[in-house]
């Protein structure tokens, strides 16, 4: 998990907010996934950890959790990686398309 506390760590606003990267590396591990796994979804900009397991649990791979959602999928007019947007709150993991 050293290397999950790196990427913590390297990016702490974005993954971290006030929580520590320590605390945060602790609740990725309780999710079960493999390191491999964990750091293919932060590559995907999910930055909450039950996201992650929302996203595996439907289906949903790292690279599909990647690509970019339109602005009008979700709540909110953005465009970012819908794990990104299942992160945030603004999409549903079963919402995300399976390609």
């Amino acid at each position: 998990m050293d290397r999950v506390k790196a990427v913590l760590a390297a990016d702490r606003k974005f993954f971290c907010g006030t929580s520590s990267p320590e605390d945060l590396v602790q609740e990725w591990e309780a999710t079960g996934l493999g390191i491999e796994v964990i750091l293919a979804y932060m590559g995907g900009r999910v930055y909450c950890s039950m996201a992650a397991v929302c996203l595996h649990q439907q289906g949903i791979s790292p690279e599909q959790a990647s690509q970019i959602s339109p602005a009008t999928e979700g709540r909110g007019a953005y465009s970012d990686t819908y794990g990104y947007k299942v992160s945030k709150g603004d999409l549903c993991a079963c919402d995300v398309p399976s390609r």
